[in-house]
C-alpha cells in the first residue's frame, strides 16, 4: 500500500474507535409516594405534537415499558388510569458552528534507509574490499497533527413527561405527580435516532434523575 494510504487507513482507524455516547442534562420534580405503587398509568402525547408523527406510537410503547419496570400498572385507556402521563418532545432547526479538529498522523518515525559499507580484509596477495549495503527496517509512530476547520449543525432535542392525577384533570389546578425534562445536543439531527437513549436518560433514576447523564449510543446517525 502507499505511504499516504497507510496514513489515511490509520487515521481514520483512530477516529472510528470512539464509542457513540449521548450527553443528556435531565431535571425532575417528583410526589410520586409509596400510594402510588401499581397505580394504573396512560401515556398520552401532545396532540399537537403527535398527531402526524408515525414514530409516535413506538415512543409511547418504550415509555409504558420504563413506567412498567418502575411499578405502575399500563393501561391503554386514559379515562380509566389513575394517572396519566403526558408525552411532549421536539428537535430544532440546527445551529451551525465552526470546530477545529486534530487528528494524530501515523506514518515513519525512522529506519527505511540505506546504508552502504565497506570492509577491508587480509588477503594472501594484499587486502581485499568488500562493498556492500544493508536495508534498515523502517519504524511507525505519531509524526505530527493534521488540524482542519469543520462546520458542523448541532441540534438541540427534548422531550418532556408529565404525569398527572387523572381526577384533576379538569380541575384549574390539575395534581401533578411528576415532570421530568431531558435536554441533549448533538449532531444527529434525527430524533428517533436518539429518543432510546433520551428515556432510558430519564428513568435512569427514576423518579429522582437529575444533572449530567452519558448514555452509550445505539444509533446509525
Amino acid at each position: 500500500m502507499h505511504r499516504s494510504g497507510v496514513l489515511l487507513v490509520l487515521a481514520f482507524g483512530l477516529m472510528g474507535c470512539a464509542t457513540p455516547t449521548i450527553d443528556c442534562d435531565v431535571k425532575s420534580f417528583s410526589n410520586i409516594e409509596d400510594r402510588h405503587q401499581g397505580a394504573t398509568l396512560s401515556v398520552v402525547g401532545n396532540p399537537q405534537a403527535t398527531a402526524e408523527d408515525r414514530d409516535f406510537e413506538r415512543y409511547k410503547t418504550a415509555l409504558e415499558a420504563r413506567f412498567a419496570e418502575n411499578g405502575f400498572t399500563v393501561v391503554a385507556e386514559p379515562d380509566t388510569a389513575d394517572l396519566v402521563a403526558v408525552f411532549t418532545y421536539g428537535i430544532n432547526n440546527g445551529e451551525f458552528r465552526e470546530d477545529v479538529v486534530s487528528v494524530p498522523v501515523f506514518g515513519e518515525a525512522g529506519g527505511g534507509s540505506l546504508i552502504h559499507t565497506r570492509t577491508v580484509m587480509p588477503h594472501a596477495n594484499g587486502h581485499a574490499a568488500h562493498t556492500g549495503a544493508v536495508y534498515t527496517m523502517p519504524t511507525f509512530g505519531v509524526v505530527g497533527p493534521s488540524t482542519s476547520t469543520v462546520t458542523r449543525a448541532v441540534f438541540t432535542r427534548q422531550i418532556a413527561v408529565d404525569v398527572v392525577a387523572q381526577a384533576s384533570l379538569d380541575s384549574e389546578s390539575p395534581e401533578t405527580v411528576y415532570e421530568g425534562r431531558v435536554s441533549s445536543k448533538g449532531r444527529c439531527g434525527l430524533l428517533p435516532e436518539v429518543m432510546d437513549e433520551m428515556i432510558e436518560a430519564l428513568f435512569q433514576d427514576f423518579p429522582h434523575s437529575s444533572g449530567r447523564v452519558v448514555i452509550t449510543a445505539d444509533t446509525d446517525c
